[in-house]
């Protein structure tokens, strides 16, 4: 079994998975005896260059290391892949949905392009073969679209979901206080102000899979409230980004396992947000929201909803932002959520990047007290930030 054997053990005892290492492939080898190879680009519908990951499932020959692969079929996560001409790879992909794959691993795809001559021989050839695939139609948009990212990638011991080892942790003190973020999954729904300063916080946590749920695009006003310095080409290109393709671009370069999906939620994908470990609610929109937060409470999962509440009175702002959390332990104050009503502050949209980044901080805060990361002798559900005072009031206190 892998549990047997480090990752650099398995490596240095597989001649197959050792040329992926030293050619610049950036494996992994997941808990669920998987072999990842992460950071493969493709092609997306919108003809937009996004990089995925191949899964394939481990066959090992014990202590020897690995043995061929079964068949021809590997796994995808990711959108589905695309020609140049935006055109799905239906000859690769095998069938879209949510695919299970055992410790917290899901994939979107499964892809089976038989050979025409003799089976993959080992997984060098199985999973160089897929890549292939899906970065000829890459570099036909970006010439340096390639899956040879030779990433300082931590490989001994358990998979980690950093591109590279958390020291700062380690220099703190705190690692065995920052495992109890390890959760399998975090859902972020909507990914305008203050959804992506969430993001830039959660990607900083060792949570294992980071979903993103945005059917918007990244243009020019969204850069001055976002986290980081977009760039002209960022904001310029047409047609646009998905937000969530920006923004898991962007912050791949830390945390490993991050899946974008371009889509407004409703009934037809809602069913996988509910999925997830963890909801961030970060939308306004009334219909969407309420399909969501009733989907959650039926399944009987945590989420938090945020929202900012800014007015313009003369020629200065106020208002406030809220936080409330929602578990199976306290449910009654949902009603507290606002859904955007024409008389409702929360209506007006006004964004401000500081108060979307403390209306994030405070909401990731609440998160990890949930998670028992922070003290707190009486927890609270929902929260109000005044500007006007400068002050916080906790409610539905535990």
């Amino acid at each position: 079994m892998v549990q047997s054997l480090s990752s650099l053990q398995l490596i240095g005892r597989s001649p197959d998975l050792a040329r992926l290492r030293k050619e610049g492939y950036e494996i992994q080898i997941h808990p669920s005896n998987h072999l990842l190879m992460n950071n493969v680009p493709y092609v997306t519908a919108d003809k937009a260059v996004e990089y995925g990951t191949l899964v394939a499932p481990l066959m090992l020959a014990g202590e020897a290391g690995t043995a061929p692969p079964k068949d021809h079929v590997v796994f995808f996560r990711g959108q589905v892949p695309c020609d140049a001409e935006g055109k799905p790879l239906t000859t690769v992909v095998n069938q879209s949905q949510l695919f299970p794959l055992g410790d917290g691993l899901v994939a979107d795809h499964r892809f089976s392009a038989k050979p025409s001559g003799n089976p993959h021989a080992d997984y060098y050839a199985l999973m160089t073969t897929y890549a292939a695939i899906l970065t000829q139609y890459a570099q036909r948009i970006d010439r340096s679209a390639t899956p040879l990212t030779h990433r300082a990638f931590d490989l001994d011991g358990e998979p980690s979901v950093f591109a590279y080892r958390d020291t700062a942790s380690s220099r703190a003190g705190i690692g065995v206080v920052n495992e109890k973020l390890s959760v399998g999954s975090v859902a972020i729904v909507g990914l305008g102000g203050t959804g992506s300063y969430v993001l830039d916080l959660v990607a900083k946590t060792p949570v294992k899979e980071i979903r993103l749920y945005d059917g918007d695009r990244f243009t020019q006003h969204n850069a001055f409230r976002s986290p980081g310095a977009a760039t002209l080409d960022d904001v310029s290109r047409v047609p646009p980004l998905y937000k969530v393709h920006y923004f898991r671009g962007k912050y791949s370069a830390l945390h490993l396992n991050i899946v974008a999906y371009p889509e407004q939620v409703d009934e037809s994908n809602v069913a996988a947000i509910v999925s997830a470990d963890f909801t961030f609610i970060c939308i306004d929109e009334p219909a969407a929201k309420r399909i969501i937060i009733e989907a959650l409470e039926a399944a009987d999962k945590p989420f938090i909803d945020v929202g900012i509440g800014v007015t313009l009175e003369g020629a200065t702002l106020g208002g406030t932002i809220h936080t409330i959390l929602s578990t199976s332990e306290k449910r009654e104050h949902r009603v507290r959520v606002s859904f955007g009503e024409v008389d409702d502050d929360y209506a007006t949209n006004i964004q401000v990047a500081d108060l979307n980044a403390l209306n994030a901080a405070l909401a990731v805060i609440r998160w990890k007290k949930h998670l028992d990361f922070y003290r707190g002798t009486r927890p609270e559900y929902s929260s109000l930030y005044t500007i006007e005072w400068n002050r916080l009031d906790n409610g539905d206190q535990a």
